[in-house]
């Protein structure tokens, strides 16, 4: 059996002469083995190859040689093994966490003389290659079509991968199975869809799809895995027409850049991205805003790029309501909802079937927030426009434009106080 990982060697006999190596870590290789020594008995051993020493150094794993494994870190790749004769400490690092637990397992078990004979431990040592000596390829960038691995495939430690102005018509399925993949760049290419193999992807953190023939973004782009990793997207230069309200089930993203399309309006949902910070929407023909202009989501953007848009073509004849479904009396099923998402935001609770009844769970993610009162309005709510300055929105926008109307969420209450009875 045998694991790759960084290597880092610690004397603790060194220690009492206050004496500490220093250095980085090296790639090694560690096997194990357990060869027997024709007394009916056996012997188990570690070896540790690394580039220096290709024949490798032999510890004893059984006969209590193996003082202890720390492997509190081992969801990230890390542990460390410590001996009593030689008193050294293996510390093991960038390894695959699957891989590695798997290891510890069957060293622990040959630390306690346990049979491992189903689980195919070898019964003699054999020194590294230099392949498994070799260091991850983490990073790759095609910029030329003769460079795309079309046969032998994407390394699969891979954290970083930019395929960039080859003419790639469509999305290479061998991408989502890239584990480690944190950051995606399909730049200047001519996509026109995005698979839901995408969306399934639990480690990707950037995705850039700038400068393709994308028409919209599909709904399993955000109900995947991307829902909880996904921090930076970048869909500008391409033909969208419309951003889902899906859009806010991309819980950790922070910069969000779809700048250069046709969008004509933004989804009201979108203030409920609670980390987002950059938004850059400029070069569309959005002509109210929406989503963005609720009071704490304002305040907390770092970046509002709003410039180059239609909002000097709005002409508001009338009552400027967009839509009314309140009543003078909230339903009960609404009140329902409100008290639940109110106890919800003060304590943080997990809601399950047996507190909540589920024809309320599952109503409790569609809610707005009035920008009045800031409590969550669920079936019974208004939109209306209110004309505001840039200066109104938040002091980070940047925009052509002087005055801008707004979509402006508001429970009946709050609209039927006197500042807003020409609403109602």
């Amino acid at each position: 059996m045998r694991i790759n990982c960084d290597f880092k060697l610690n004397d603790r006999s060194l220690a009492s002469h206050n004496v500490r190596l220093r250095g980085k870590a090296a790639r090694a290789s560690l096997s194990l083995a357990r060869r027997p020594d024709g007394k009916g008995g056996a012997t188990s051993s570690l070896l540790v190859c690394t580039a220096k020493n290709r024949a490798g150094t032999k510890y004893t794993v059984d006969g209590g040689n193996l003082k202890c494994i720390f492997s509190r870190m081992v969801d990230k790749g890390q542990a460390t093994l410590s001996f009593n004769s030689p008193p050294h400490d293996l510390l093991l690092s960038e390894c695959d966490p699957i891989a590695l637990r798997s290891f510890l397992k069957v060293a622990l078990r040959l630390a306690k003389g346990q049979d491992v004979r189903a689980l195919g431990v070898p019964s003699v040592l054999a020194p590294a290659t230099a392949t498994q000596l070799a260091r991850p390829v983490t990073k790759m960038e095609v910029s030329k079509k003769a460079d795309y691995p079309k046969s032998k495939g994407f390394p699969k430690d891979l954290r970083t991968l930019r395929i960039l102005g080859i003419g790639l018509r469509r999305f290479d399925p061998r991408i989502a199975y890239l584990k480690h993949l944190s950051t995606l760049s399909l730049q200047g290419n001519c996509l026109k869809e995005i698979p839901p193999a995408l969306g399934q992807m639990k480690t990707l953190q950037e995705l850039r799809l700038d400068n393709n023939e994308l028409e919209s973004l599909p709904l399993h782009l955000f109900k995947g895995g991307l829902g909880h990793t996904l921090q930076f997207l970048d869909v500008s230069h391409n033909h969208i027409s419309q951003l889902p309200n899906e859009v806010c089930l991309l819980r950790a993203l922070v910069v969000l850049k779809i700048q250069c399309n046709r969008l004509s309006r933004l989804p009201v949902y979108l203030s409920r991205n609670l980390k987002l910070t950059v938004l850059d929407v400029s070069r569309n023909e959005i002509s109210t805003l929406a989503g963005v202009t609720s009071g704490y989501f304002a305040r907390r953007m770092e970046s509002l790029e709003i410039s180059h848009n239609k909002f000097e073509n709005v002409f508001i004849s009338g009552r400027p309501i967009l839509y009314d479904s309140t009543s003078k009396l909230p339903s009960l099923t609404e009140l329902c909802l409100r008290s639940v998402h109110r106890w919800r935001a003060d304590t943080s609770a997990v809601l399950l079937p047996e507190v909540v009844p589920k024809i309320l769970l599952d109503q409790l993610e569609d809610y707005l927030v009035c920008e009045e009162c800031n409590q969550g309005l669920f079936r019974e709510r208004a939109v209306v426009l209110k004309k505001c300055t840039v200066d109104e929105i938040s002091s980070n926008v940047t925009t052509t434009a002087r005055e801008i109307y707004k979509e402006f969420v508001i429970c009946h209450q709050c609209g039927a106080r006197s500042q807003h009875k020409s609403y109602f």
